[in-house]
């Protein structure tokens, strides 16, 4: 493990019938190479998430590298950091979490010092996505309500990123972004919805993730009208009666859009008519 320069070299010998003696020599030493066969094992990860890169480091001859023997690192021909291989041992870590999906080139460059020449090796980092869970609930609503739906992105990880899109028979209905793991949201049901089975789906997507997706069947039913009393008159016979009322569904809304009407004085038929939006005037 001499260093590489010119040392000198002193032999003394000495005998019983001869004078003492020495030779001296100047020995030049110069630096070994480290072994040209070194490559970085190809490794795949997935995004977000950091490597580490351990191996021995021999010489031209096999033996373990010795001392201490600092280089470079460079990801696809940038540089990231200094490294030091200790006792021929090279332990690094990479940090690759902010990188996306694709195949990295790590290239290392040694530092001639006074035991090696310098030397390049690398190897390969693979990083793929990664793939999260989606699950949604839907309450049940009305023609005339509100569509609620909760959603849970699931991975090893908090999932904190990317958007899910919701959509109602392929009509997208509102794009939300997840926080911790969730995406909520609520949509009001169009007037133009009628009580029917619908297909409602959840899309979750992120540049670190494959595209996920799910779907389920939901089942919107018709709103309910609320029961209304027509307030009791007195009338003369030969005269009409006005009836003026307005109809609210059961969450006291206003019932929209065209309602067939059927008046039944006695539990007999004897009107029949059409009414906009909850407005029943009729005589």
């Amino acid at each position: 493990n001499k260093t590489a320069r010119d040392h000198p070299l002193i032999v003394e010998f000495s005998a019983e019938y001869y004078i003492d003696n020495s030779i001296t020599k100047s020995v030049h030493i110069i630096r070994s190479d480290l072994s040209e066969q070194i490559v970085i094992p190809t490794q795949e990860i997935r995004t977000l998430t950091n490597t580490t890169i351990n191996m021995q480091i021999n010489d031209s001859v096999g033996k373990k590298a010795a001392g201490i023997i600092n280089g470079e690192m460079y990801i696809n021909s940038e540089f990231i950091k200094n490294i030091t291989i200790v006792e021929g041992i090279f332990d690094v870590d990479v940090e690759m979490d902010g990188r996306m999906a694709g195949e990295y080139d790590i290239l290392v460059k040694t530092i001639e010092n006074d035991l090696y020449n310098a030397v390049e090796f690398g190897g390969k980092i693979n990083i793929v996505n990664r793939n999260a869970s989606i699950k949604f609930n839907t309450n049940n609503p009305k023609t005339t309500e509100q569509l609620t739906i909760q959603s849970t992105i699931t991975d090893d990880i908090i999932v904190d990123r990317g958007d899910v899109t919701f959509k109602l028979n392929g009509n997208t209905i509102g794009v939300i972004k997840v926080i911790n793991g969730t995406a909520n949201m609520t949509y009001q049901l169009p007037p133009e919805i009628v009580a029917d089975t619908y297909e409602i789906t959840a899309q979750y997507t992120n540049e670190y993730y494959n595209t996920n997706t799910t779907s389920k069947d939901l089942e919107i039913k018709r709103s309910i009208i609320k029961d209304v009393i027509i307030p009791q008159q007195d009338r003369k016979v030969w005269f009409n009666t006005p009836i003026d009322v307005i109809l609210h569904d059961m969450n006291n809304k206003q019932i929209i859009k065209t309602t067939d009407i059927e008046v039944l004085v006695d539990g007999i038929s004897t009107y029949n008519t059409t009414i906009e939006n909850g407005n029943l005037k009729i005589t």
